[in-house]
């Protein structure tokens, strides 16, 4: 069992960058359980400003107007000074100063189309939302005015307009109530692929090196044995990294861990675990250094997670890209993780759902493995 021995020496070398990708994983997960909202938003709230209204003209339709501008938004009634003004804006004690010029009403009823002034704090979302709300007033009265209403008909009318409440419904809710386990399996997808790389990777290019290998070819062990004990070393370092990540989840969430969804979730990490063993095989006979080995890894493993749904949800990801996330395992790895965390009973669709998902990353495993044999039968013939 030499080479076995071999195999793991040289683990013990990259056994740091290991622990530090299984630090970075376990930091984004923990972090992402605390920081996501653990409810949705499943409701919607209208947002307020405060408002002052400079009233110099004193008619029914600016006081009509201040009625409906305090109504809708946060009163801030102040006396019309500049000094004053200047320091609330200065002081936040007001966001939006609404003044209405002596003579409106009768400008207005001249079908004469008068000015308010306004003033506000400076790049405010919040002034152009009230600026339209006064547009939109005003020319509401406008309309029944021109239809033959009297302004005093006409405000009424208004009044009666906007009195009508628009209901909101959140066809869809944003952000879902997620359990801490949830991003732990979400973001475990990340720290298995970069520990089985650097793993497996590093062992490989020991073992191609010139002088090694020529020792081992003029050995009496056979080709078979050799690889043998290489596929030895990998499945027990597989499993290692299985066992101690389903540990950490134990000791970290517990009860939750026994829950159906997350054994469903033990199990769908187990199969991506085969393939990112296969991955960090076919990285490793394809690179020609270590430094080669860290470049394609975090690209390749970063790219499958951007692209996948892990980093960044599905829903807000472009069509196009939902479309080539379904070329690459993380994406079925996500929807195992989605379904099995999200649904309460499982029915017989949500468990076809899953094994797809799971069968899925098998495929990709098996493409790999088989990629990875072409790729060492043309090394030997090259040798």
């Amino acid at each position: 069992m030499q080479v076995f021995k071999t195999f793991f020496a040289v683990v013990r070398k990259n056994i740091g960058l290991m622990c530090m990708y299984t630090g970075i994983f376990v930091g984004i997960a923990i972090t992402m359980a605390n920081v996501v909202p653990a409810e949705g938003g499943a409701s919607f709230q209208e947002t307020k400003t405060s408002v002052t209204v400079i009233d110099r003209d004193n008619s029914a339709l600016s006081a009509a107007i201040t009625n409906y501008l305090y109504g809708r938004q946060t009163a801030v009634p102040l006396e019309d000074d500049q000094s004053v003004l200047q320091d609330a804006l200065y002081r936040r004690v007001t966001s939006y100063i609404l003044f209405i010029p002596a003579g409106y009403e009768q400008a207005f009823l001249g079908q004469a189309s008068p000015e308010m002034e306004t003033a506000q704090v400076p790049d405010s979302y919040s002034g152009a939302y009230v600026d339209n709300q006064v547009e939109s007033y005003v020319k509401t009265v406008r309309a029944y005015t021109q239809a033959g209403f009297g302004l005093e008909a006409a405000l009424e009318a208004a009044q009666a307009d906007n009195a009508r409440a628009v209901p909101v419904a959140l066809t869809q809710t944003v952000v879902q109530s997620r359990a801490g386990v949830y991003y732990f399996f979400q973001f475990l997808c990340y720290g298995m692929a970069m520990v089985m790389i650097f793993g497996l990777a590093p062992v490989l290019l020991a073992f191609s090196q010139k002088g090694l290998a020529a020792r081992m070819n003029a050995s009496a062990l056979p080709l078979r044995k050799r690889n043998g004990q290489i596929g030895l070393g990998a499945l027990v370092l597989a499993l290692l990294c299985f066992v101690i990540y389903m540990l950490m989840a134990a000791i970290i969430y517990r009860d939750a861990m026994l829950a159906t969804g997350a054994l469903i979730c033990m199990l769908n990490a187990f199969v991506f675990l085969i393939f990112s063993t296969a991955l960090g095989l076919l990285i490793g006979m394809v690179s020609k250094n270590s430094n080669m080995v860290t470049a394609i890894a975090n690209v390749v493993v970063l790219a499958m997670c951007f692209l996948g749904g892990v980093y960044v949800p599905k829903e807000v990801l472009g069509a196009g890209v939902q479309t080539a996330g379904k070329f690459l395992p993380t994406t079925w790895y996500m929807q195992v993780v989605d379904t099995a965390t999200t649904t309460t009973e499982f029915t017989q669709q949500a468990m076809n759902t899953i094994w797809q998902g799971m069968g899925m990353q098998l495929i990709f495993a098996a493409a790999l493995v088989s990629v990875a044999l072409v790729v060492s039968k043309y090394r030997q013939r090259t040798a």
